[in-house]
């Protein structure tokens, strides 16, 4: 992923009906360990529950309707994720 999206953007996933709030970077599936590049909670609803959580990848992204709020602080924060995990950030 060579693209980072900002928390709070609100995407629309290939072939999904909703669209998503990103919330965070990087979940992992706890049964494979998979990790993804991004979890969502359904945009406009919001936080629901615990089952109510997407994890996807930049490749899913149909279309990107918002984008969320980018400072220094921000950009910092990806930039520590890159050095510290530079594997999440292959294409």
């Amino acid at each position: 992923m060579k693209n980072v999206l900002p928390i709070g953007s609100v995407v629309k996933l290939s072939g999904g009906e909703k669209r998503l709030l990103i919330v965070g970077y990087f979940p992992q599936m706890k049964s494979g360990g998979k990790v993804y590049d991004f979890i969502g909670c359904l945009y406009p609803e919001g936080f629901l529950n615990a089952e109510s959580f997407f994890m996807f990848d930049m490749a899913d992204i149909a279309k990107v309707d918002f984008v969320g709020f980018v400072d220094t602080e921000s950009q910092i924060y990806i930039e520590v994720l890159k050095q510290k995990h530079p594997e999440l950030f292959k294409d």
